[in-house]
């Protein structure tokens, strides 16, 4: 009997060994982000990860927020939904609106605690002072990289069991410096010390399971040390793999759709619902969807600068994160993408706002002003219809008191700025008249040749066909 018992569970070890479709997952948040079976990890990596970049940035390493109104209120009001309470509750929710991330595209602004203020705060005035040459930036990769050390990133993992190289670089980074962020030079060398080690492993003496752990923490380190063209290339190599023996591959799936938006090029709708569409939906039960939507959503925002990304792409993140499985989740999500939606109005009220009262004449007179102002009016029109669905997704949803409050505050801000609409109609009309009387007047003497030609051409016509049939009746009489 013991015989048999003993083959029985030799024959189950032997099968776990060798089935391509393992057991436990390796290349999931949970697999990376939790202790043994518990959740709590997750709490553990969004403090870690998220916390500390926002009390640097939102306070200058002061301790408590200075950003005040609307701002810090939903700010508090997303961390409380998180669990959090009090200045950590506030520094969460504001990391988590990416305000940082979104001032950093070189417009000219006071800051993210400056941005999402007047973004929330509803106000005609101009805050913001434009050139026609910053509406739209020439995109520059290595710009981007640089202001990536401020937007919402991902944590280090908290699970430290895996290969004896992966253990090992869990072992060094556990000198990190929890209380600066990770874009600190200390933090810097340690993760990049941590990506070396693991980087030339001898991944042929592994299995695939424990490949697929080593190429994901690969891609994580490389996206912490801001080296997105490794980050790609390492989530790509654990997505391949784990396709090919059936288990998930969220992280690096993130981590490969994250990466993609620094190249000058991409399909940004491809990447979105190849990658990250499947990041999300494929664990819906993960604590940290909303820390995902904000990393990718502050990538997002940056290529807004240089005119890649659309209000569409703000829609498909929007269809993603209405999903009814992903429960309180897409309540949370949802609400961080209607903070985006109200920041990019604010940003086009601000253009129209800014280049149609300006008292510079050479802006004022310059034809691509009126262009510019034009488009913005057009972006501001397409971002009003997606700002009205994102709010009808969000009230859709079986919100609690609290939440139907927020989301009756959003439908309040939004009529605002629907309203606003006739004064910058208005503002572009002026310009555009303005800029009409600047055009010399027009002798009745003079004219253009082509249009002399296209309004009297059925006249030309008539002429030619008169004179043929003069002609002809001339040559039949000499006949």
């Amino acid at each position: 009997m013991n015989k048999i018992i003993c083959w029985f569970f030799s024959l189950v070890l032997l099968f776990v060994v060798i089935s391509p479709c393992y057991a436990g997952e390796v290349a999931t948040f949970e697999s990376f982000y939790t202790e043994s079976s518990s959740w709590l990890g997750f709490v553990l990596a969004l403090m870690g990860a998220v916390i500390i970049g926002a009390i640097v940035y939102f306070t200058g390493g002061a301790g408590s927020p200075f950003v005040a109104g609307p701002a810090a209120t939903i700010g508090t009001y997303i961390g409380t939904f998180l669990g959090y309470s009090g200045v950590v509750a506030t520094n969460v929710g504001l990391a988590l609106l990416g305000g940082g991330a979104i001032a950093a595209g070189g417009l000219g602004m006071a800051g993210g605690a400056a941005l999402l203020t007047a973004v929330l705060t509803f106000g005609t005035e101009i805050v913001f002072d434009y050139t026609v040459n910053k509406i739209s930036t020439a995109y520059s990769q290595a710009q981007f990289v640089e202001q990536s050390k401020q937007m919402t990133t991902l944590p280090l993992p908290i699970n430290t069991d895996g290969p004896d190289v992966y253990e090992e670089a869990m072992e060094q980074l556990k000198q990190i410096d929890t209380q600066a962020p990770y874009s600190s030079p200390h933090n810097q060398n340690l993760i990049d010390a941590a990506f070396q080690k693991v980087r030339i492993s001898n991944f042929e003496k592994l299995n695939d399971q424990e490949r697929i752990q080593l190429y994901t923490f690969s891609a994580l380190l490389a996206m912490l040390k801001n080296d997105y063209v490794e980050a790609k290339t390492w989530a790509d190599r654990a997505i391949g793999l784990a396709r090919n023996v059936q288990v998930k591959r969220t992280l690096p799936a993130l981590i490969y759709a994250a990466s993609s938006l620094y190249e000058p090029g991409i399909d940004i709708s491809i990447i979105t619902q190849n990658y990250f569409n499947y990041a999300i939906l494929a664990e819906p039960d993960n604590p940290l969807i909303p820390l995902m939507f904000a990393v990718y959503l502050d990538r997002i925002m940056y290529r807004f600068n240089d005119g890649l990304a659309k209000e569409h792409h703000l829609r498909e993140l929007v269809e993603i994160a209405s999903r009814k499985e992903l429960g309180k989740q897409a309540t949370l999500s949802l609400i961080l993408i209607a903070v985006r939606y109200f920041t990019r109005l604010k940003l086009e009220q601000q253009a129209i706002s800014s280049l149609s009262t300006t008292q510079n004449m050479t802006v004022k007179n310059s034809p691509k002003t009126l262009t510019t102002v034009k488009d913005s009016l057009a972006s501001y029109g397409k971002l009003l219809i997606g700002t009205n669905r994102v709010l009808e997704n969000l009230t859709s949803l079986p919100l609690e008191k609290e939440d139907k409050q927020k989301a009756q505050d959003f439908w309040n801000l939004y009529s605002q700025y629907e309203r606003d609409k006739t004064r910058l109609d208005g503002m572009v009309a002026n310009l555009e008249s303005y800029q009409n009387s600047l055009q010399p007047k027009t002798s009745t003497q003079s004219y253009d040749a082509t249009d002399m030609t296209q309004s009297n051409y059925p006249l030309f016509i008539g002429g030619t066909l008169l004179l043929s049939v003069l002609v002809v009746l001339g040559l039949r009489k000499f006949r």
